[in-house]
């Protein structure tokens, strides 16, 4: 990292609104005024947009020192339900932080050959101790797969570490991380999104900047704050020419930043910044149900479906079938689900993935089709995660387990696993997993 460090994690802001009875999250200055932070921190699914937002910077003194009232400004009220990425823009209403200059904002600068990305997250989880009267800080380090979830704008983090070197507790409450900054190499390259699954363990992704950055009114908004230190023009030089806002759909503009530049140079050059794509890339291709609810499975349920696609395309399949499925799942042994799974009778279940395939996710581009048992499975469930919570493996495992009509099931029932047995060790365990009726309840 560079000697820039301490002045960019100045800019982590703690983010409190009264949305849903009141939540807690983490933002970043990224302006004199404006910080992005993740929007599920300021509106819930289902509830009223909120009423009060206040922010405190970490660079903050004198009177910035104390909490200041913010407002949403991106997305608009109207579009608040159309959310497809889970970021938002908060403005301070009465003062401006001087202390930010512009900011250094966008892609990478040097991909390293592997494709794997190096990357800081710091914010204000739950769980780290109050200084005084203020929440203190947690930084994590990990790893983004560069070439992973590029359509869908996210990045896949991996290899999660906290300050000790130690991998992540995501037992622990980090009730408060998400929208804390993703930074790499002194650069701000998305937002992280932490999530609670049913059974209230946390998983970890990103949302990449380039990704936001296609949004009009988002560009609007930070196109002032940036500072890339990339040849070419430079946002400070275009401020000599007008602008004419896109259409259809204008940018909400801050009142106070308006740019006198014609809409299309705009454009040009934040294509040039941030290598924009000139035309909407293709969607992933997997099947369609797994498509239309990828966004709402962890990652350890993401790599289970990767590994079972790895081994049907091994096998000559273009079909991911239940028994496959629980195979990868065996292989992968990702907490909490070995506890119900080494509790299983002798012959219940099939034999794992074997240990030498790893998951691919470009194999997902070759099934067709996932068993009737999974498909219901996917839409019992994965409809009912809210914007704050992701599908976990084990409840997908239970939930087929205790619902499924296949050959995998019925090896199940053969073996002494019927759905009392299921609901008697999830009991036991007090697991809190995903039910079809959308509550997250234990047994």
């Amino acid at each position: 990292m560079t000697d820039a460090i301490p002045e960019l994690l100045g800019r982590v802001t703690e983010v409190w609104s009264d949305t849903a009875g009141g939540n807690a999250g983490t933002g970043y200055l990224i302006g004199t005024d404006l910080i992005l932070t993740a929007l599920h921190v300021v509106h819930r699914d289902g509830a009223e947009p909120a009423k009060e937002i206040v922010v405190r910077p970490l660079l903050a003194a004198g009177q910035m020192g104390a909490l200041q009232a913010a407002e949403l400004v991106w997305p608009t009220v109207d579009r608040l339900d159309d959310r497809p990425l889970d970021a938002a823009l908060l403005r301070l209403r009465n003062l401006k932080c001087e202390a930010a200059p512009r900011i250094d904002l966008g892609k990478p600068k040097s991909p390293p050959d592997c494709l794997n990305l190096p990357l800081i997250a710091v914010g204000f989880p739950a769980f780290a101790p109050k200084a005084g009267y203020r929440q203190d800080t947690e930084q994590i380090s990990g790893i983004a797969p560069l070439a992973s979830s590029i359509v869908a704008g996210k990045y896949q983090i991996a290899e999660l570490q906290n300050t000790r070197k130690m991998q992540i507790d995501d037992s622990l409450d980090w009730h408060g991380m998400s929208g804390a900054p993703l930074l790499s190499e002194g650069r701000l390259i998305g937002l992280l999104v932490a999530r609670k699954s049913a059974n209230q363990r946390y998983d970890f992704s990103g949302i990449r900047i380039e990704k936001l950055l296609e949004d009009a009114a988002f560009r609007a908004y930070v196109g002032p704050c940036i500072d890339n230190g990339l040849d070419g023009l430079a946002f400070s030089d275009l401020k000599s020419k007008r602008i004419i806002v896109p259409r259809p759909g204008p940018p909400d503009l801050p009142p106070d930043d308006i740019w006198d530049i014609p809409a299309d140079a705009f454009g040009e050059v934040l294509d040039h910044q941030f290598g924009l794509p000139a035309l909407p890339q293709e969607s992933p291709k997997m099947p369609t149900v797994l498509a239309l609810y990828w966004d709402r499975l962890d990652r350890k349920l993401q790599d289970a479906f990767a590994l079972a696609a790895t081994q049907a395309a091994r096998s000559g399949k273009n079909y991911i079938s239940t028994t496959t499925l629980f195979a990868a799942l065996r292989r992968l042994r990702n907490a909490p689900l070995p506890e119900l799974l080494d509790a299983m009778p002798d012959g219940a279940m099939g034999a794992p993935v074997p240990a030498h395939i790893s998951p691919d996710y470009a194999c997902l581009s070759q099934i067709t089709e996932l068993s009737p048992c999974v498909t219901r499975s996917l839409d019992n469930l994965a409809p009912k995660v809210g914007s704050d919570a992701v599908l976990s493996s084990e409840d997908m495992f239970v939930d087929i387990a205790r619902f499924g009509t296949g050959k995998s099931t019925i090896r199940m029932r053969n073996n002494g696993v019927d759905p009392d047995w299921i609901v008697d060790k999830v009991t036991t365990l007090d697991w809190h997993v995903l039910s079809r009726d959308g509550a997250q309840m234990a047994y």
